[in-house]
C-alpha cells in the first residue's frame, strides 16, 4: 500500500505541474484580453531557454530547415549556429566553400513540432549588418483543401502558409519601405498557392500576402533586446506586439480561402538575403553584406534570448465541456432547440473569437448545456459573444436544468465585435443547472470561449479569504483525490462532493489541508464529481474532477 501511494503522490504532483499555465510577455491590459476560464499553457516542444546549453537541442530543432537551402547568396549552415551563455545565436559570415551562387553563410533552425493557433514569442536583437534577422511561422508541408478557389490552377492544387512576426536588416533598410527595416518590426501574413509555370505545376508558390510595418522605438534593432510576438488568434486574424504592448492586427488574404490559416504551423528563426536586396539595373538596395561587415563579431550575430510558443486551453476550474466549440461537432453535452431558427458550429470568417469554430444563433432557437453544481454556491457564467450587425441582441442566462425561470436576469449581447460578457449567479438550492445562449425571430448572434467557474464564497472580514481559492488545488490521478496547499500553515475547511446528479456523496468536516497532499478517504468511480471546500475564515474553493 505504502509504494501504491507514494506513486500516486508521483503522478499528482506531475499533474499538478503541468497543469500550471506560464504568462507571456504582455501588459496587464493585454493578458487581461484572454478570455475568463482560459489561459496560456507553455509548448515546451515549440519553446526554448537555452540555459545550461553548450549545443542546439536537436530533439527540439532542425539545425537548418529541412526544405529550404536558403536564398542566394546566403546558404543556411548548421555550423553558424551557437548555443552559449543562455542564448541562441546566428552568426553569419563569408561562404567556407562557394558554390551555386552562395557566397555568404546565414542560417536557419525550425521546430520539429508544430501547432495551430497560439502565442508566439521571441526576445531577440538583431544583428547590424545588411542581413535580416527573423522570426517567423511556416507550414512544413503542402496542404489541399476543395475549398480552395483556384479555377486557374487544374491539376496544380496545394498551398502553404506563412506567418512573420518580425523581419528586420539592423545594417541597412530598403528604399520602399515606409518604415526603416533597421528601427522597426515589419510582419506579414502569407497565403501561398503552387505557381503555374511554363504551364506545368511549379515547387513554387504564389504569395497572397497581407503586410504591416511598425517602429519599435528610434533605436536600431541590434542596439538592444526586443520582444517580438503574435497572437494566431484564428484562421483568419493574426494581432501582433513589441515588448508586451499590442501594435496592429493582419487579416490574412481570403480571395482563394475563405479560412486561410488554419493548418499547424512550425516556429523558425533564421537569418537570410532576400532577392530585392540588389535592384535590376545592379545598384544596392541596400546591397548586400560586404566582407569587412561579415568579419565582424561584433556586428555580424543575431541572438536570441528565448522563445516561447503557447496554447489557449481551458483552466482546470472551467466547468464547461467544449466550450470553445473545436470538436467542430454540435453533440453532446451541446444541446440545442429551433423553432424555425439554425444553430450551428461555424468556421467561416468572423463568426469564431478564437480556434477553428465558434457558435452561430439565429433564432428562434438556443445552445444549452446542463451542469452539476454544488447548492448555495456563486458562480460566473462569461463568453466572449457578438451580434450580427443590423439584427436584433441573442441572450445569455442560466435556468435550472429541470425549468423554470432563469435564476437571475439574462444578459443582452449587443455589440457587432466579439466582446466579454457576464452572468454571475448563485445555484441556490439547485444541483444542476443550464447555461443557455438563445435568440428570437430576427436575432443573429455569435457565441465562443464559453466557461463556468464557481466563484468563492466571502465568509470572513480578516483579508485572508482568498487563501483557499488562491492557494490550494484539487488534483487526481488513479481514482484517487487530492488536496494541497502551497502555505505553510494549516487550512480547516468541510468538503462536500457531488455526483453528476447532483447527489451529495461525501461529506467531511473540520478537513486539514496541509503543504502535503492529502487524500479524500472515499471510493470513487468513474464519471465527474464537483468538490467544494469551504473554511469559514479562508473563503472557499468548487472544482470538478473527471475520471
Amino acid at each position: 500500500m505504502k509504494r501504491i501511494i507514494t506513486l500516486q503522490l508521483i503522478l499528482l504532483f506531475i499533474l499538478f505541474f503541468q497543469a500550471k499555465a506560464q504568462l507571456p510577455m504582455l501588459n496587464s491590459s493585454e493578458l487581461d484580453k484572454i478570455p475568463k476560464g482560459y489561459q496560456w499553457v507553455i509548448s515546451t516542444d515549440m519553446s526554448d531557454e537555452f540555459n545550461n546549453q553548450t549545443t542546439l537541442n536537436t530533439i527540439k530543432w532542425h539545425s537548418r530547415l529541412p526544405n529550404w537551402a536558403g536564398r542566394v547568396p546566403a546558404e543556411f549552415l548548421p555550423e553558424n549556429i551557437f548555443v552559449a551563455n543562455g542564448m541562441l545565436s546566428i552568426k553569419n559570415t563569408i561562404h567556407p566553400a562557394p558554390h551555386d551562387g552562395y557566397t555568404i553563410a546565414g542560417g536557419g533552425i525550425e521546430s520539429k513540432a508544430s501547432q495551430k493557433y497560439g502565442f508566439f514569442e521571441v526576445r531577440m536583437k538583431a544583428s547590424k549588418i545588411r542581413m535580416s534577422s527573423t522570426f517567423w511561422l511556416n507550414t512544413n508541408r503542402t496542404w489541399d483543401d476543395p475549398e480552395v478557389n483556384s479555377p486557374d490552377r487544374p491539376s496544380c492544387e496545394g498551398y502553404n502558409t506563412e506567418i512573420d512576426v518580425i523581419e528586420c536588416m539592423g545594417g541597412g533598410s530598403p528604399d520602399w519601405a515606409t518604415i526603416p527595416w533597421d528601427k522597426g518590426m515589419a510582419s506579414n501574413t502569407h497565403f501561398k498557392l503552387r505557381r503555374i509555370k511554363d504551364s506545368n505545376c511549379s515547387s513554387l508558390f504564389l504569395s497572397r500576402g497581407n503586410a504591416s510595418f511598425v517602429t519599435s522605438d528610434q533605436a536600431n534593432v541590434a542596439d538592444d533586446f526586443h520582444v517580438y510576438a503574435a497572437w494566431w488568434v484564428n484562421s483568419n486574424l493574426v494581432h501582433y506586439y513589441i515588448d508586451g504592448v499590442y501594435k496592429f492586427s493582419i487579416n490574412p488574404r481570403d480571395d482563394n480561402f475563405s479560412t486561410p490559416f488554419n493548418v499547424p504551423m512550425t516556429v523558425r528563426m533564421v537569418t537570410e538575403t532576400y532577392d530585392w536586396q540588389i535592384k535590376s539595373d545592379g545598384s544596392p538596395n541596400p546591397g548586400y553584406p560586404n566582407e569587412t561587415e561579415l568579419n565582424n563579431d561584433a556586428i555580424n550575430s543575431t541572438y536570441y534570448d528565448w522563445i516561447r510558443s503557447y496554447k489557449l486551453q481551458a483552466t482546470v476550474d472551467n466547468l464547461v465541456n467544449d466550450g470553445d466549440m473545436e470538436s467542430g461537432t454540435l453533440t453532446a453535452p451541446w444541446t440545442f432547440w429551433t423553432n424555425g431558427g439554425s444553430i450551428s458550429f461555424t468556421k467561416e470568417k468572423g463568426e469564431k473569437y478564437s480556434g477553428d469554430y465558434g457558435a452561430r444563433i439565429e433564432g428562434p432557437g438556443g445552445l444549452e448545456q446542463v451542469f452539476t453544481v454544488a447548492p448555495g454556491t456563486d458562480y460566473v457564467y462569461t463568453a466572449m459573444a457578438k451580434k450580427n450587425e443590423g439584427s436584433s441582441e441573442i441572450k445569455l442566462g442560466v435556468k435550472p436544468a429541470s425549468g423554470g425561470p432563469d435564476l437571475v436576469p439574462s444578459i443582452k449581447v449587443n455589440t457587432v465585435d466579439y466582446a466579454p460578457y457576464e452572468v454571475v449567479f448563485n445555484s441556490g438550492a439547485n444541483t444542476q443547472i443550464k447555461l443557455y445562449a438563445a435568440g428570437i425571430a430576427g436575432d443573429l448572434g455569435f457565441v465562443d470561449n464559453i466557461s463556468l467557474i464557481g466563484e468563492e464564497v466571502t465568509l470572513s472580514v480578516e483579508n485572508d479569504q482568498d487563501k483557499v481559492k488562491n492557494n490550494v488545488s484539487l488534483i487526481s490521478s488513479s481514482r484517487a483525490i487530492g488536496i494541497v496547499s502551497s502555505l505553510a500553515v494549516e487550512l480547516e475547511a468541510s468538503i462536500s462532493i457531488y455526483s453528476i446528479l447532483g447527489k451529495e456523496v461525501y461529506k467531511q468536516e473540520n478537513f486539514t489541508i496541509t503543504n502535503s497532499v492529502q487524500y479524500i478517504p472515499m471510493e470513487v468511480v468513474s464519471g465527474m464529481y464537483i468538490i467544494k471546500l469551504v473554511s469559514e475564515k479562508y473563503g472557499s474553493l468548487v472544482k470538478k474532477v473527471i475520471f
